[in-house]
């Protein structure tokens, strides 16, 4: 092999596995925003729960 043969493998080489990194990086990063949305989410719903069972006089909003 050559010089340059080698040269052009190592750069292609390192451009793929950045390119892997930054597809990995964005994957999780959205994986973690949908997961962080559903916990809050439901703790929206769990609090508008809460509320509703006060207003009915069920039981205290803060009792947990």
């Amino acid at each position: 092999m050559t010089a340059m043969t080698i040269i052009v493998a190592v750069v292609v080489f390192w451009a793929l596995f950045v390119l892997g990194m930054l597809i990995g990086i964005s994957i999780h990063r959205e994986a973690t925003r949908r997961r962080v949305h559903r916990l809050d989410l439901e703790e929206y719903r769990r609090g508008r729960r809460r509320l509703e069972e006060a207003r009915r006089g069920s039981r205290d909003p803060d009792e947990d």
